[in-house]
């Protein structure tokens, strides 16, 4: 027999010998979760109603008290519910990107910090200077098949891409 922490469905029992990092992890993500809902002036039914029915009261209050550890496809659904934070952001792992420049991450902060009328605007910009920016993305690798990319404006017959010149 296994010595689990896990009671059901990620519950944490903390009364057992369970591993100190996973529990501060825990009791983390839950204190970002409730800023993220307070930040938005959200109750817990109010956060609750926006998942759809997902999710009870007493289920995000239990991840917010850092009872239940917060799973990944839950955190996606808060973190669509509350449209200021990612689920990346909620459990911690941001700083799993090692391949973001300090412009891309100071980028990033300022967009995931900002109002969602806000984001919607700046992605609009970014999508815009994209579209008119010389700069070409880095040549795909031959046995990788080249990525569809949405920041794409759309295409007008009058004008002719550089893809249609070859």
């Amino acid at each position: 027999m296994y010595d689990t922490d896990f009671l059901y469905e990620g519950q944490i029992n903390m009364n057992s010998n369970s591993d100190s990092e996973v529990q501060t992890t825990t009791r983390a993500i839950g204190e970002r979760l409730r800023a993220a809902r307070r930040a938005r002036g959200l109750s817990l039914s109010q956060l609750a109603a926006l998942t759809d029915g997902a999710l009870s009261k007493s289920r995000i209050s239990n991840y917010e008290q850092g009872l239940r550890r917060l799973p990944v496809e839950v955190a996606r659904t808060l973190a669509n519910a509350l449209g200021t934070i990612s689920a990346v952001e909620l459990l911690f792992l941001e700083n799993d990107c090692p391949n973001l420049q300090p412009d891309e991450q100071q980028l990033l902060q300022l967009l995931r910090s900002s109002a969602p009328e806000t984001r919607e605007r700046i992605l609009k910009a970014a999508i815009l200077a994209a579209a008119q920016s010389p700069i070409q993305p880095p040549a795909e690798s031959p046995d990788q098949p080249a990525a569809q990319s949405s920041a794409q404006p759309p295409s007008d017959s009058s004008v002719e891409s550089p893809d249609q010149s070859e």
